[in-house]
């Protein structure tokens, strides 16, 4: 995966705005973030737009442990 992956590190909705002007129509994101409902409802809304056509977007923790995740 060298030269195909990018670690943004820090809070995932504070890199939102770097991370979708960096990788436009990326194919996949995955998210290690809060694990609330509203955090992740709000990832959502900010990231969905970075993908291309087919993009997958992954939440780590997608759990009955984090049910905000999962309900997200």
């Amino acid at each position: 995966l060298s030269g195909h992956t990018r670690v943004y590190p820090g809070p995932s909705q504070d890199r939102a705005a770097e991370v979708t002007a960096q990788a436009p129509d990326a194919r996949m994101l995955v998210i290690d973030a809060e694990h609330t409902y509203d955090a992740v409802r709000a990832e959502l809304e900010l990231y969905a737009g970075a993908l291309a056509i087919g993009g997958i977007l992954a939440f780590d923790d997608y759990s009955k442990e984090y049910p905000g995740v999962a309900q997200a």
